[in-house]
């Protein structure tokens, strides 16, 4: 059951705390297992600078159970308060689970990752599991996928309008409408709602990390939504070009991340031309591209983590030579900040900054690209990603058309 005061929005804060989507669906099936459980009262909350969830028993007055939130994983405790509620000790609870350890204090701790350990986990906690089952590759339906559609549509106005909503809540709404779909089943397809969106040049639901692989019917239903969507269109483009500063309060220890996982693009041949099946409204990415406000803040933002990196690395005497060269030299260079490593070698680093997230396109012009063949062992692209909401960063090393998929959407035409 809830706690009284249940704090919806912390308990979406700590699931968008989570990178990896299969973690967050195994969020949401403990999560669900807490609140269905008879005499316990589950709850978002931090301990220090973690994002905890309590199991508390209500007539015992302890705490059995708790989670820890990680990028990745969940990390649960058995607490000693739980040890009595758990039949056979510790063997027999690793003969269900066999990668529980126990930490110094003699709690029994087990990383939870796939949506299946924590039904797995629920049942031997509980007796039950709260997951719903679908017909295994049942199709949706197009009355399905209009809804799901038109209810991952609402939540994106709301995001992108900066309102607070529940995930969770719309998910239990949207069920009723559907064929004995389960939760997990909603999120899967709003993740790919999230995958169609992106190959369109649209904004899509942070937390829902796009997936691809979607049919063609929902390809069609998200593009003509996204066509006679003016609430939308209105609320994407004011997203994209409405004033950015960069924060003043940040943990640098947490923004960065590893970079998109990319095949080898080397050899890779250049994508052939295809007519556009439809067009888009408008080209939010590039937009938000233009919008010089955003780039400025991005860069200061990589200026002073790059300060912040130096400072703890012991090398303070570099500290003030980090120069913005987009401010102090101007634009064209081929990068914005001028940074060393420890030893004092030079970084070249160019910064494209998006509010949207990790997997976003971004925008090169021919002078980067050559910087960065000409220079790859001093060269540095600082993606910025999810800025206005919790910015996050990757770093791509090197020459940049090894790194990515490059396709020439824009060409100079001339008479010379």
């Amino acid at each position: 059951m809830k706690a009284g005061g249940f704090d919806e929005g912390l308990l979406e804060e700590h699931r968008r705390h989570l990178y990896d989507a299969t973690a967050a669906s195994a969020f949401d099936v403990l999560v669900s297992g807490a609140l269905a459980a008879e005499g316990i009262e589950g709850y978002p909350a931090w301990h220090g600078d973690m994002r905890v969830f309590h199991y508390d028993d209500l007539s015992a007055r302890e705490r059995p159970f708790a989670f820890i939130v990680n990028r990745r994983d969940l990390l649960f405790y058995v607490r000693k308060a739980g040890f009595s509620r758990l039949g056979g000790g510790f063997g027999e609870f690793r003969r269900h689970f066999p990668w529980v350890t126990q930490n110094p204090a003699g709690e029994w701790t087990l990383r939870i990752r796939t949506p299946q350990e924590a039904a797995r986990l629920n049942a031997h906690l509980f007796g039950s599991s709260p997951v719903a089952t679908e017909p295994s590759g049942a199709p949706w339906a197009p009355e399905e996928i209009d809804a799901v559609v038109a209810d991952y549509f609402q939540m994106l106005v709301l995001e992108l309008n900066q309102q607070r909503y529940s995930k969770a809540a719309h998910r239990r709404a949207l069920l009723p409408r559907l064929h004995r779909r389960s939760e997990g089943s909603i999120e899967f397809k709003h993740q790919n709602i999230s995958a169609v969106l992106l190959d369109l040049g649209a904004p899509w639901i942070l937390n829902y990390k796009p997936r691809q692989n979607y049919q063609r019917a929902l390809f069609d239903a998200v593009a003509d939504r996204l066509e006679r969507d003016f609430a939308l269109d209105a609320a994407a483009a004011h997203a994209v070009d409405q004033p950015a500063a960069a924060p003043d309060l940040i943990r640098f220890a947490d923004v960065v991340v590893a970079a998109p996982a990319v095949a080898s693009v080397s050899d890779r041949e250049p994508l052939p031309y295809r007519r556009p099946e439809r067009a888009v409204r408008r080209d939010y990415l590039g937009m938000e591209a233009r919008n010089r406000s955003l780039g400025l803040a991005g860069e200061e933002f990589v200026v002073a983590y790059e300060r912040h990196r130096l400072n703890e690395a012991g090398a303070r005497r570099l500290v003030d030579k980090v120069e913005h060269v987009a401010k102090t030299r101007g634009d064209g260079l081929g990068y914005d900040v001028l940074s060393f490593d420890t030893n004092g070698r030079e970084r070249l680093i160019e910064v494209k900054t998006t509010a949207f997230g990790r997997e976003a396109p971004f925008y090169l012009t021919r002078t980067e690209l050559g910087l960065s063949k000409a220079e790859p062992e001093i060269f540095r692209l600082c993606r910025l990603f999810e800025f206005r909401k919790r910015p996050q960063m990757f770093e791509l090393t090197g020459a940049l058309d090894e790194r990515c998929r490059l396709d020439p959407v824009t060409f100079l035409a001339s008479f010379k």
